[in-house]
């Protein structure tokens, strides 16, 4: 403290702050995708993300369902049928 009151019995405290924001690329392997054809969606983030899944994604400009996301940290996929 400002009288420097130390004690032996604490150690100092070290904290990191990530102040990066982690960018998404989002990739198919098919474009157009046409009625009664599929494409795997896949999300690659630079970095590790927390919380990711399928209520996230918001599709505009058509209609199709996505299949629940797989994989891991910082890469997932799924199945977009239109």
């Amino acid at each position: 403290d400002e009288a420097t009151n130390d004690s032996p019995l604490s150690a100092g405290v070290s904290l990191t702050v990530d102040y990066i924001v982690p960018t998404v690329n989002i990739s198919t392997n098919r474009t157009p995708v046409l009625a009664g054809q599929t494409a795997t969606i896949t999300f690659l983030f630079s970095e590790n993300v927390n919380g990711f899944d399928n209520t996230k994604i918001i599709a505009t400009g058509g209609a199709g369902t996505l299949a629940t996301l797989t994989g891991t940290n910082p890469s997932y996929s799924a199945t977009f049928t239109p």
